[in-house]
């Protein structure tokens, strides 16, 4: 609601307003029997409405002109997913870098790095992902196909499947045993290309 935006947004508190849902009553009885006692509180309110969304539109300019800014970290992440979205990486990664070490940040400068070629960028972050979470895989799956695909450096993709391998077996869930089969798929294709 527009209160409740207005509250933890605008840090304004509405007193002695009218409910919103009461407007349209209101104004039926202006029309029905000329009852224009509560009209001033409509539009008071009406106008306490623009006025919030004034602001409100002022404070979204302001987050994407300058979102490192916002007080937030999950903002400024949420910033930058929408900068993402927009296709503009530079300004995506200019409000993840804001966030320093927060592993979702990381994670996504990661992906952008890859998008856009920046390898030693990529697995830097991928290598600081794979270190902070020591039993989740997807840091080095994706260095293991880096190594592979990009670097044809398969020693080193190689070492990130096994390591993605011993990740996985600690959680055999359904999701990760499908992983765990692309992952084995994966090692025995590598270990073909290092006897070559």
């Amino acid at each position: 609601s527009m209160c409740s935006i207005e509250e933890n947004i605008l840090n304004l508190r509405r007193d002695d307003d009218i409910p919103g849902a009461e407007i349209p009553e209101i104004f039926l009885n202006y029309i029905k029997y000329k009852d224009d006692t509560m009209l001033n509180k409509v539009i008071e309110h009406n106008a306490q409405d623009i006025l919030s969304m004034t602001a409100i539109a002022s404070k979204l300019i302001d987050a994407y002109e300058t979102p490192e800014s916002l007080q937030h970290k999950e903002d400024i992440l949420s910033q930058g997913l929408i900068f993402e979205k927009l296709n503009f990486p530079q300004k995506a990664k200019l409000c993840y870098n804001v966030l320093g070490i927060y592993p979702p940040a990381v994670e996504r400068l990661a992906f952008i790095a890859k998008a856009t070629g920046d390898l030693d960028e990529a697995i830097r972050h991928f290598s600081h992902l794979s270190r902070i979470h020591p039993f989740d895989p997807y840091a080095d799956v994706e260095l293991a196909k880096i190594y592979e695909h990009k670097m044809k450096d398969y020693d080193k993709a190689l070492l990130h499947t096994n390591r993605a391998l011993e990740k996985v077996s600690l959680f055999l869930s359904g999701s990760s045993m499908d992983l765990a089969s692309n992952l084995k798929k994966r090692k025995a294709r590598l270990l073909g290309k290092v006897e070559i």
